[in-house]
C-alpha cells in the first residue's frame, strides 16, 4: 500500500516537473534526504 502511495507521488512529481522545471532540483534534493530519515 505504501509502495502504491510512493508511486503516485513520483508520478505526480513528474507531471509537476513537466510544468515547473525549476522545481526539479528541489525534488532531487528532497529525494536524496528521504533515505536518511528512514
Amino acid at each position: 500500500m505504501l509502495d502504491n502511495y510512493i508511486k503516485k507521488i513520483k508520478y505526480s512529481m513528474k507531471i509537476f516537473m513537466k510544468y515547473y522545471p525549476w522545481t526539479e532540483s528541489f525534488f532531487y534534493v528532497s529525494e536524496l534526504n528521504i533515505p536518511r530519515s528512514k
